[in-house]
């Protein structure tokens, strides 16, 4: 198990899952940046598009949807 700095924690024994929980965490402090993208939200965390996109297949809702839905949450 991994706690942050803020108190989040992890199992480290899924990485993809700690990975997902910081993309996710990024998203929601950043997605009033009208330059959010996929590109942005990967470089951020170090890894390629393609990898960005494969960690969230499983999931069923990609990068794109995920900013989108954001965006609108921020809204209501």
């Amino acid at each position: 198990m991994v706690r942050s700095r803020f108190g989040q924690q992890w199992d480290v024994a899924d990485p993809d899952a700690v990975m997902i929980a910081a993309v996710e965490t990024y998203l929601r402090d950043h997605h009033a940046d009208p330059g959010l993208d996929p590109p942005r939200v990967a470089a951020a965390h170090g890894l390629s598009v393609r990898r960005l996109h494969a960690l969230f297949e499983p999931t069923g809702h990609p990068v794109a949807a995920r900013i989108r839905d954001e965006r609108l949450a921020a809204i209501r």
